[in-house]
């Protein structure tokens, strides 16, 4: 079955999922939660072969254009292209989130409550094995990890959350304690204010006053990582796509030895497409236990409210964002620049 008609068939069966999916965890947030872990199996399932299908397409991509010496000037044309309306694109992205400013926000409260988290500055609590414990307010969902806790009172000593499903709507469990530092310290057992938050991830912390040119910088120099295996263990996959385009490249400039191994990677590439259509099968029920659990852990439909408006705003930036690059590319089609 192509992979055309897997999608016409999968269409309703999907459908359905997504529907049944957001009844069970916008009316039965617990069980929502419950069934999230065949979600969470669905995309692991897809998640493994990204990897193994960017090097694999790639590859075999570049080889159907026979010998790439034989390119030149169209080659660079379809490379500039393609790097124009890219550029074009980003910039266009850039003025509308300047101009838009979704999910931006007047007061604290307002901007901790559309990440999903909640301000509770006047609230006492207590710490004792691990949990913290609230006096008589409760948190309005169940965090994951991907939150933390923040001591208002105690110079901002954060932990970050480790879900359990057992525990009291007023108490959360935290793994470890780290001051602004990223050291880890003991708070003390009680005070008062907290704020439950995203989580700042390690690889930007102390980030956030770097210049353009310095990120630039960064970005040229990640695309020749020291060490593949460890860029296809971190999932970074625009090194992984430089190399393969150049690696599949080179094999087309080998003649009959190149063509060996290309043939093994368009196996390869049939191989893992055709998993991909097992893993699709799958997909009703994957998507709907996502949603039903996404749902479910906001606490139902009145919880995902307030994310489902922030999340509106996103995407209205990136709808834009867009149209605008089709219609660079209905203005300047491709034949154009490569006759």
């Amino acid at each position: 079955m192509t992979t055309q008609e897997t999608s016409k068939s999968l269409l309703i069966p999907i459908l359905i999922g997504i529907g049944v999916g957001i009844l069970i965890g916008g009316i039965l947030p617990a069980v929502g939660e419950s069934v999230a872990f065949l979600g969470e199996l669905f995309i692991n399932g897809l998640l493994m072969l990204v990897i193994p299908l960017v090097i694999t397409s790639m590859v075999v991509s570049v080889s159907s254009l026979g010998d790439v010496r034989q390119l030149r000037g169209i080659g660079g044309r379809t490379l500039l292209y393609y790097t124009a309306t890219t550029g074009i694109a980003v910039i266009v992205g850039l003025i509308l989130v300047n101009i838009i400013n979704p999910g931006v926000a007047d007061t604290l409260e307002a901007r901790v409550t559309l990440r999903g988290g909640q301000l509770l500055p006047n609230t006492s609590y207590t710490i004792s094995n691990e949990q913290l414990t609230l006096k008589g307010e409760n948190f309005k969902r169940s965090y994951d990890d991907r939150y933390s806790v923040i001591l208002l009172d105690q110079n901002q000593i954060q932990g970050t959350i480790q879900p359990e499903k057992s525990t009291p709507e007023n108490v959360i469990t935290l793994s470890q304690w780290i001051d602004e530092t990223g050291e880890e310290i003991t708070p003390n057992s009680t005070g008062t204010g907290i704020q439950v938050d995203l989580a700042v991830a390690t690889k930007v912390q102390g980030k956030d006053n770097r210049s353009i040119v310095d990120v630039l910088k960064e970005v040229i120099v990640s695309l020749l990582p020291r060490n593949l295996f460890q860029a296809m263990a971190d999932n970074q996959v625009l090194p992984l796509i430089i190399f393969s385009l150049v690696f599949g490249g080179v094999l087309t400039t080998m003649g009959s030895l190149g063509q060996n191994v290309l043939h093994l990677f368009e196996g390869l590439n049939e191989a893992i497409m055709r998993i991909i259509h097992l893993i699709l099968m799958a997909a009703p029920v994957g998507i709907g236990a996502l949603i039903a659990g996404r749902l479910g852990q906001a606490g139902g439909f009145s919880g995902f409210a307030a994310e489902f408006m922030s999340l509106i705003d996103i995407l209205s930036v990136v709808n834009n964002g867009d149209s605008k690059h089709h219609c660079l590319g209905f203005l300047f089609p491709r034949a154009d620049l490569l006759g």
